[in-house]
């Protein structure tokens, strides 16, 4: 919506329903993951298999992208910042967890790293804002960094995940909605976008 307000143009119907299934998806997974009251940890093993995940995945996806284009090629990319985003949150979990008062705990690599993933992130982030489909490569992160992070911390953090039929089946219903809404914020071309400029070009009322 701040995006359509920018280039003075309405919202279109599908953006403003897209994004608020993205919004309304995330908050519920969120809520529906527990609480953890560990301290968490993640030994150097098991740190440098992560990141060497990681770096399959953006590897992985900049090869296909480079084959592709429009809406895919954008989504490939904000795959791999996604995923370089949940390292990032995941790095800062363990090393601010566990400081626990003593700030000599900072003294490790996993605080270095920590700056280097984050400057990676928003580079990769801005390479899939280039493509010109905003819309499907920031829901894609939006989707892609919660859900790897989640992962990590289940994985490497032993992090609960939602048990019982009464937090599954809602988590389920959750992160339906969160893919409904990424898919139809996807399907909004470029050229949908100019389109719709087009339509609202001539409506000086509501935007002069």
């Amino acid at each position: 919506p701040l995006a359509a307000v920018l280039h003075g143009r309405r919202p279109r119907r599908q953006e403003i329903i897209g994004s608020i299934a993205v919004a309304v998806g995330l908050l519920g997974l969120m809520l529906l993951v527990p609480a953890h009251a560990g301290t968490p940890h993640m030994s150097n093993g098991q740190a440098l298999g992560f990141l060497a995940v990681v770096g399959l995945i953006v590897l992985v996806t900049h090869l296909a992208a480079r084959r592709a284009t429009g809406s895919l090629k954008a989504l490939l990319l904000s795959v791999g910042a996604g995923a370089v985003t949940a390292s990032v949150s995941t790095f800062v979990r363990v090393v601010g967890g566990g400081l626990e008062g003593d700030l000599s705990r900072l003294l490790t690599w996993f605080t270095v790293a920590i700056p280097v993933l984050l400057v990676c992130a928003v580079v990769l982030l801005q390479k899939s804002y280039e493509v010109g489909c905003f819309g499907i490569a920031y829901a894609a992160v939006q989707v892609v960094d919660p859900i790897t992070s989640i992962l990590a911390g289940a994985v490497l953090l032993k992090e609960p995940l939602p048990t019982g039929a009464a937090n599954v089946v809602p988590a389920l219903l959750a992160a339906a909605v969160l893919i409904w809404g990424t898919v139809t914020l996807g399907r909004l071309s470029p050229s949908q976008a100019a389109s719709a400029r087009s339509n609202s070009a001539g409506d000086s009322l509501f935007w002069p």
